[in-house]
């Protein structure tokens, strides 16, 4: 049984709709989530892997067990608290959102 053009658009319309209401709703709460253990960690590897593109840095590699993870949302990070200065009050609950 064929679906017709507007089931088929009410049927997108209803994804996009929940998908909306999350992240909507994530907006709303991220700033009731407190900070983890590894959070300030994660941060300080941003910076290394910074250093490693800035200068060639290689400290990244030793850093705790964060090697085996990867780079791109702590370097993220850390180029968004560059370029933005966010307080220490705002820089966690930032990183929430991304």
């Amino acid at each position: 049984m064929q679906r017709t053009l507007s089931q088929r658009g009410a049927g997108r319309a209803i994804v996009i709709g929940f998908f909306l209401l999350l992240v909507i709703t994530g907006f709303a709460i991220h700033r009731d989530y407190g900070v983890t253990y590894d959070e300030p960690r994660l941060y300080e590897y941003g910076e290394l892997v910074a250093d490693f593109y800035k200068n060639g840095s290689r400290e990244f590699e030793g850093f705790v067990n964060l090697r085996y993870y990867g780079p791109f949302i702590p370097l993220l990070l850390h180029r968004l608290t560059e370029a933005l200065d966010p307080s220490d009050q705002d820089l966690y609950p930032m990183g929430h959102l991304v």
